[in-house]
């Protein structure tokens, strides 16, 4: 058998979604055990499946788009309702279907064929479990239109590399920028075997000094190489993110300049994944939920176009990476944010005494929206409670600073692994170094 070439976009998508895939099986099989789910077993497989449902669209693999929708608004019932799943044997039946579905077809592209399989059964029974648990059929509105419209005008995408400067950063056709994570063959290997043969690497750097010459500049070679194996930039993420913007803007009534700086920069591969999906649930909120139209931005005095940034920079003492995510749209108004949250019953004290960074702070409340109806891409209050949770799954951290009519910014901050080496490669290389000419 031939050896399995897989494209880039495609690979990212693999590893994203058996990593999602991954963990909610987990979660089922924990409640499997229990017997029961409890609320916060619902808002994780909720943002595993609304994550699922924004990348399968956005890569068009609509047969795995369409159950996830689906799916979505049979948790989106279980969590905002507050009903209780009276049926857990058929609910949790219903989860292993689609489980079972997505990582049969990932196997798919995984063996380098095509995902054919077809969702329409799978569509139909969760939305015969809908209406049951619902009693009723429910028909939700969406704001994404029926048909496409040519764009009147060119949309902007533009992805700069590390150095570049703002003076370059003008408007110009997308095009992805060089990278040494392109269009290579990829043999599929989890982090975990990964990290297992980085731990054997850097225990064998502290005997190198026992070591014949030949073996030790082998161990250099081994060493250079499982850095590199263990980061990736950021390229494909900004192209995937791109996608998404070019996409949404299909659909929406919206004029977005869309610019990445800084995609250059490295970080472990186990934290990629993580800080790809919270970008993109920051990304579509500020294009769909940011941004306003043409007409209300002309009324505001704006002009009719808005942007959207993300820049990716590294922190101070090469401690880590600090991206911002930052648009020029309508911000966020405090006292909306806090009659939605005394609405909904989640405010801890008195209206009046909430500072406006704790006003803001509700946005990552799960389930908290300040839409009446959720869309397509926003809506259900779940994007700003998985951008945060996907963070702090790595040890990372959010915060938001928002001038209501001016625009807002979400700043994240991930700091490097201790060991990874990404603060300085040559300090790695440097034990090495130390070992080999004590032997002198």
């Amino acid at each position: 058998m031939g050896e399995i070439i897989i494209e880039p976009m495609v690979q990212i998508f693999l590893e994203e979604t058996s990593s999602i895939l991954s963990e909610m099986g987990e979660k089922i099989e924990l409640a499997r055990e229990r017997g029961r789910f409890d609320h916060e077993q619902i808002n994780d497989i909720f943002r595993y499946i609304h994550t699922i449902k924004a990348n399968a669209a956005m890569m068009l693999y609509e047969d795995i788009a369409k159950p996830a929708r689906e799916l979505e608004k049979v948790l989106y019932h279980y969590r905002d309702e507050v009903c209780q799943i009276e049926d857990n044997e058929s609910f949790l039946k219903l989860l292993n279907e689609n489980l079972s579905f997505y990582q049969k077809e990932l196997e798919k592209l995984m063996n380098g064929l095509d995902m054919d399989g077809d969702s329409t059964e799978l569509t139909d029974h969760i939305r015969s479990y809908l209406i049951k648990v619902k009693g009723e059929e429910a028909h939700e509105k969406s704001s994404e239109k029926q048909e496409d419209t040519q764009e009147n005008e060119q949309q902007f995408f533009y992805i700069s590399g590390k150095k570049e400067t703002t003076e370059t950063t003008t408007k110009k056709e997308f095009i992805p920028e060089t990278s040494k994570w392109k269009r290579q063959r990829h043999v599929l290997v989890s982090i975990e075997e990964i990290e297992a043969l980085d731990a054997i690497n850097l225990h064998l750097l502290k005997y190198a000094n026992t070591l014949s010459p030949d073996i030790q500049v082998l161990l250099r070679e081994l060493d250079s190489w499982l850095w590199r194996v263990n980061s990736t930039d950021f390229t494909l993420v900004a192209s995937k993110l791109n996608m998404t913007v070019k996409d949404m803007l299909k659909h929406i009534d919206k004029k977005v300049d869309f610019h990445v700086t800084g995609s250059g920069l490295t970080i472990e591969k186990a934290k990629v994944d993580k800080i790809s999906n919270a970008l993109i649930h920051l990304v579509r909120n500020a294009v769909d939920h940011g941004i306003e139209t043409p007409g209300e931005r002309r009324l505001y005095g704006k002009s009719e176009r808005g942007y959207v940034n993300v820049d990716i920079e590294e922190m101070q003492n090469h401690a880590g990476i600090r991206i911002r995510v930052s648009d020029d749209g309508r911000g966020l108004n405090m006292y909306r944010l806090l009659d939605k949250a005394k609405a909904k019953g989640i405010l801890t004290k008195p209206y009046e005494e909430y500072t406006e960074a704790e006003a803001f702070e509700l946005i990552f409340h799960p389930g908290f929206t300040t839409r009446s109806i959720a869309g397509e891409y926003s809506g259900r209050g779940v994007g700003m409670d998985a951008a945060r949770h996907n963070l702090e799954e790595i040890g990372g951290t959010i915060c938001v600073e928002s001038v209501y009519g001016v625009g807002t910014s979400f700043i994240m901050e991930v700091a490097y692994d201790i060991n990874s080496g990404h603060d300085d490669q040559s300090k790695r290389e440097a034990l090495l170094d130390e070992s080999i000419n004590s032997r002198r």
